[in-house]
């Protein structure tokens, strides 16, 4: 069996990045200060939107749209999805809807039916499970049923800092669940096998002094050139009650691609005798590229 490939991903890529000139999409905040990537882990599911900081700044919609929905701390409307605190829904043209939550209670108390891109539809605040004051923006394009990753949408975000790799592992074949991955050094000697590949990367925000690890835009694996799996978070669609990364047989869980928040589980890769040459390539969105070479033999 192969490692996992998204191969879906690079063209829905195209379609969004082409999408998005026609869209006009514009950041939500003036200042902008990206804490969290569309796609990475939140303990037990896929986050399905970007996580924006700065303080208790104003924030706008991403473009003219209808209110089709509100919750404020101060008015209970009725029992809101968990984990929001106050949040707004706007629909756009082209059946896009946009989510903005975190909100500060008593800030979205009163808003018309229509807002335009200039209008106040709330501050940042901390309301709901937050550890912080942020925003979470979502794109819903509710014509398809999947969140789409808002930084493909929005214009481009200066960003100069490169995904970090920080190491390959493998679960041999047939080991138990249970087992510590093997850490793969160079020219270590590994028996041959379908074994399970895992890889340790993040993303690093330069927009906040602390240290704050976020998922790359795209991550791919090679065997001697050859590509083994390639995973790109363009969009997450829902199936079967549960969030996936891809279409059809491609399609992965949560607890499918993540084996912890920051190492991914790339699948299981054929191990042939003979000298291998692993290469891992990781991406964010502005085109910043890390890569990560091990030579090692299998016996």
């Amino acid at each position: 069996m192969r490692g996992r490939s998204m191969r879906f991903g690079a063209v829905l890529a195209l379609i969004l990045v082409s999408a998005a000139r026609l869209w006009s999409f514009q950041w939500p905040v003036g200042h902008k200060v990206l804490t969290a990537t569309f796609g990475e882990s939140r303990w037990n599911h896929y986050h399905t939107g970007i996580d924006i900081g700065g303080g208790a700044q104003i924030v706008r919609p991403v473009e003219d749209g209808e209110v089709i929905y509100f919750y404020d701390g101060w008015r209970r409307t009725r029992t809101p999805p968990s984990g929001l605190g106050s949040f707004v829904v706007i629909e756009h043209e082209r059946g896009i809807r946009s989510l903005y939550a975190h909100l500060e209670p008593g800030s979205v108390s009163a808003l018309p039916e229509r807002v335009s891109a200039e209008e106040p539809v709330g501050i940042i605040g901390e309301s709901g499970a937050s550890l912080g004051k942020h925003l979470h923006l979502e794109l819903i394009d509710s014509e398809i049923g999947s969140y789409v990753n808002p930084l493909l949408v929005l214009p481009s975000l200066r960003d100069t800092v490169t995904p970090e790799i920080r190491g390959v592992r493998y679960l041999p074949s047939g080991s138990e669940p249970s087992m510590t991955p093997i850490v793969l050094t160079r020219g270590m000697t590994v028996p041959s096998g379908d074994h399970r590949l895992l890889v340790e990367l993040f993303d690093i925000s330069e927009y906040v002094a602390y240290y704050c690890p976020m998922a790359p835009y795209r991550t791919t694996g090679f065997f001697n050139g050859s590509e083994v799996f390639d995973f790109t978070f363009d969009s997450l669609a829902e199936r079967n009650g549960t969030l996936v990364l891809g279409t059809g047989g491609d399609a992965i869980a949560f607890d499918e691609l993540y084996h912890d928040d920051w190492i991914i589980d790339a699948g299981v890769v054929p191990f042939r005798v003979g000298e291998i040459q692993i290469e891992i390539v990781a991406r964010d969105v502005a085109g910043n590229e890390a890569s990560y070479r091990i030579p090692i033999s299998v016996k």
